[in-house]
């Protein structure tokens, strides 16, 4: 659409928000699944081969799965799983 065939009642539009906006779907869904998923998060960081940043985020890991677990948020997964190893037949290990 061309400058001259804009309505001048309507705001332009930030250019950059569809971006902004695919940021934060981004971001909020790492954080759900962060939250939702801890033990992930906790087995990340027992597998990183950097010492240095391997204690202090395995101590954040650990931290979060503990939040995660006293709020329950993970209950849908380990539900899910649990399920899931029973139709399956596998044991948790």
């Amino acid at each position: 659409m061309s400058d001259t065939n804009q309505r001048p009642d309507i705001a332009p539009t930030d250019p950059m928000r569809p971006v902004k906006t695919a940021a934060a779907i981004v971001y909020v869904t790492f954080f759900l699944l962060i939250v939702a998923i801890p033990h992930s998060l906790v087995n990340w960081a027992r597998d990183m081969n950097a010492d240095v940043v391997r204690l202090p985020m395995l101590r954040v890991a650990e931290a979060v799965q503990t939040l995660s677990q006293a709020m329950h948020a993970d209950v849908p997964f380990r539900r899910a799983r649990a399920a899931f190893l029973q139709w399956t037949g596998k044991d948790d290990n």
